[in-house]
């Protein structure tokens, strides 16, 4: 087994593995007189004092250069499809609540443009769109349900919060408000005992569409229980 080829870098003086030098074919041994870490070093501090230079010529390049940057980057996800999944899941998660508040600012900036492409869209694909909506509803009832509750609950004129109902769960520990038995999450509407959600006080007796206001309970439970109960009722102990 041949030994790798050592280099003396010309700026940490340091002796290194030919393989921590960048290739560079016009000098004789094919390698940079400056190893990867000094190289690494100089354009930190470059960037950092030419930051407007970098930007203005970063954007160029790009504007410039659109297509053969699609294509490498199509080349390298079509290569590396777990580790971009893994990268997109972590990251999404590490950010989630940055990214929603900028997809809701981005929505809020430019609703007209964003509805004027889905009629677009569905003017020109209105099979396709059908689908996909099919697709999603179909892959997304407990979002579509959430909806549909907070939907009704602004037509009440009730007022409406966040609700994070997986949080909900786990606080009644899976539990209807009402019979105090555990409710299967895994059952469908409009199965007598599936899952529902109870406001402990009713919408219609002013009562908020908020976390602190829903309960779990059973579909059956809800149906039955009429809107005459006490709230201290529907608390779990």
């Amino acid at each position: 087994m041949q030994a790798e080829e050592l280099k003396q870098c010309i700026v940490c003086r340091r002796v290194k593995a030919g393989s921590q030098f960048s290739s560079v074919k016009q000098n004789k041994d094919g390698l940079s007189g400056d190893c990867k870490d000094c190289e690494a070093a100089y354009q930190q501090i470059y960037r950092a004092g030419h930051r407007e230079e970098k930007a203005a010529y970063d954007q160029a390049y790009y504007a410039e250069n659109l297509g053969k940057i699609a294509t490498q980057k199509r080349a390298y996800y079509a290569g590396h499809t777990e580790e971009k999944a893994i990268y997109n899941r972590t990251y999404r998660a590490d950010n989630h609540e940055e990214i929603v508040a900028q997809q809701r600012d981005y929505r809020a900036k430019n609703s007209e443009e964003i509805n004027a492409k889905k009629r677009a869209s569905y003017a020109e694909n209105p099979e396709k769109d059908n689908a996909q909506s099919r697709d999603w509803r179909k892959r997304n009832p407990e979002k579509i349900n959430a909806h549909s509750r907070l939907r009704r609950a602004r037509i009440a004129g009730a007022t409406t919060g966040t609700i994070d109902y997986d949080a909900a769960w786990l606080r009644d520990k899976g539990r209807c408000c009402i019979c105090v038995l555990k409710v299967d999450r895994r059952l469908k509407h409009p199965h007598p005992m599936s899952l529902s959600w109870d406001h402990t006080v009713p919408l219609s007796k002013d009562g908020m569409h908020t976390q602190e206001n829903v309960r779990v309970c059973h579909l059956r439970c809800n149906l039955l229980k009429g809107v005459g109960r006490l709230p201290v009722q529907q608390v779990l102990v």
